[in-house]
Formats: C-alpha cells, sequence, structure tokens
C-alpha cells in the first residue's frame, strides 16, 4: 500500500485538490440536497485515514475510493463548472500517475522474481548436459538388456 500513501501525497499536494481534501461540507456550503443526491461521500483526507488504519484489503479498494470523489464532484456539479473541471483534471493526473507506478512496480516485482531464480540452485548448461548424458547413458543400457523374443 506504499504506492498508494505515495500516490495520494502527490495528488493531495497539487494545488487544484484543496476542494476534495476534506469531506463536503454541505451545511456550511448551503447545499441541503447534497447528501440525497451523493450516497456515499469521499475525499482525500478519508482516504488517507483508510490508509493508514490498514482498511483497505488491497489496493482495488483504495482506487475504487479514488474514483468515487471524482465520480461525486462529476455526479454532483454540472459538465463545464469549476470543480468538475477540477475533478476531471485530479482523475486524469491519479490514472496517470497510477498506471506509472504499477509499471514500475510490475518490473521491480519482475527482477525480484529474477534475482531469487538466480539464488536458487538451478543447473548451468554444463550440469544440464550431464544430466542429459546420463539420462541417455541408462536408456541405452536399458535397450541393450531388452531382448527381442521371437513370435512362435
Amino acid at each position: 500500500m506504499k504506492m498508494a500513501k505515495e500516490t495520494l501525497q502527490t495528488l493531495m499536494a497539487n494545488p487544484r485538490a484543496l476542494l476534495f481534501l476534506e469531506p463536503v461540507d454541505w451545511k456550511a456550503l448551503g447545499i441541503p440536497d447534497y447528501p440525497e443526491i451523493i450516497k456515499s461521500p469521499m475525499d482525500f483526507s478519508t482516504c488517507m485515514k483508510k490508509l493508514e488504519a490498514h482498511v483497505y484489503k488491497d489496493e482495488t479498494e483504495f482506487c475504487a475510493d479514488m474514483r468515487l470523489i471524482f465520480t461525486n464532484a462529476k455526479t454532483y456539479n454540472q459538465l463545464g463548472s469549476h470543480v468538475y473541471t477540477l475533478a476531471e483534471a485530479l482523475s486524469t493526473q491519479f490514472e496517470r500517475i497510477w498506471r506509472r507506478r504499477s509499471r514500475a512496480q510490475l518490473a521491480q516485482e519482475k527482477e525480484e522474481l529474477e534475482r531469487v531464480a538466480e539464488k536458487r540452485s538451478l543447473p548451468t548448461t554444463a550440469a544440464a548436459g550431464s544430466i542429459i548424458s546420463d539420462k541417455a547413458q541408462r536408456t541405452q543400457k536399458r535397450k541393450k538388456y531388452r531382448t527381442a523374443w521371437p513370435l512362435v
């Protein structure tokens, strides 16, 4: 979940993320219909608290909450509005960062697996050759002792 925390911190540092840092205070903003329209509110600070409390089982749950933030903003606000535009921009930034970090993590895991495979005592080509030649010799001995039974 280190990758999730780093991604969230990067987004929170973006000046455009100001409106998404804390839960929407719909009473103070005078938007009483907000809880009727947005059934599952989400924001960056709630995501960070869930990360720190180890609530997320995996990164898929984290991504779902991040996408929920932007979906909520685009659901409640009209297309072309300031909040809608910010949500689109941050959503694009999140997806770009997440893809890049996911690729980097996959590459790192692949390298780690290759290092583990190298550490194991895998036969070298010379050793593998001797194993194969031993097997071939045993097979030839078996063939030598087989006799062709005459059909009577």
